[in-house]
């Protein structure tokens, strides 16, 4: 059972069993309280990172990382993430929100009682704005905007041919139940994520009684997992 700490969400309401492993089994009557348990439950593992995913939206990351992460809310004010996301909110559907600002709740909670591990002063509590923001930013990585910045301030942006994402993505197999002893259908994935930092698989079970019952991975600040399988 989660401390009691105040808000709009009970934390008593919300169990977390850690499995053999340390995997987190998350059980809630809604998807809100399990969004605000799964925040929870992550910031005891790896708090550092998921702060270092929204920095940038509140342009703080450079008093955490100095020059290095100046350069970080720079380019979250170039993209215009704030800008997309003070146009576009509203148009995020009620439940979304609704699992988004649990798990807002539950980090703003975590950070409350662990003052100790938060990296930047006055850079909680987090809002649901905030959060979108930092999740808009992070996502623009996944087109490798890293690389396309580098080259278009070196002003050496190369032609773009259709053959060059022939050979882009992750490996996958899939074997159908007429070629496998069990006669079960198999799907290998490996997205060649890493270890560790913002683009890490966590792994968590989310079960609440408004229909989610799920395993899966997912990134540091998400509300639920991006992969894996459900009921």
């Amino acid at each position: 059972m989660l401390p009691s700490l105040s808000g709009q969400i009970n934390p008593g309401q919300i169990d977390i069993v850690r499995g053999k492993y340390g995997t987190p089994h998350i059980f809630a009557k809604t998807d809100k309280e399990v969004a605000y348990g799964l925040a929870w439950a992550h910031a005891e593992d790896d708090f550092k990172t998921i702060q270092e995913t929204f920095l940038p939206s509140k342009k703080m990351m450079g008093r955490h990382l100095g020059k290095e992460g100046a350069q970080l809310d720079y380019i979250a004010q170039l993209l215009k993430c704030e800008e997309l996301i003070d146009r576009e909110f509203n148009n995020l559907s009620p439940e979304v929100i609704d699992v988004i600002s649990g798990y807002v709740e539950g980090i703003n909670a975590y950070a409350e009682k662990h003052p100790e591990q938060v990296l930047v002063k006055k850079s909680f509590p987090l809002t649901a704005k905030d959060y979108v923001i930092g999740f808009n930013f992070v996502i623009h990585f996944f087109s490798d905007i890293s690389s396309t910045l580098k080259d278009l301030y070196a002003n050496n942006i190369p032609v773009i041919h259709d053959s060059v994402f022939h050979h882009i993505g992750s490996n996958a197999f899939a074997f159908s139940k007429r070629k496998t002893i069990d006669h079960k259908t198999y799907i290998n994935i490996n997205t060649h994520q890493p270890l560790e930092g913002p683009f890490s698989w966590y792994e968590a079970h989310l079960c609440s009684e408004e229909g989610w019952n799920m395993l899966g991975g997912l990134f540091p600040g998400s509300p639920f997992p991006f992969i894996g399988a459900n009921e």
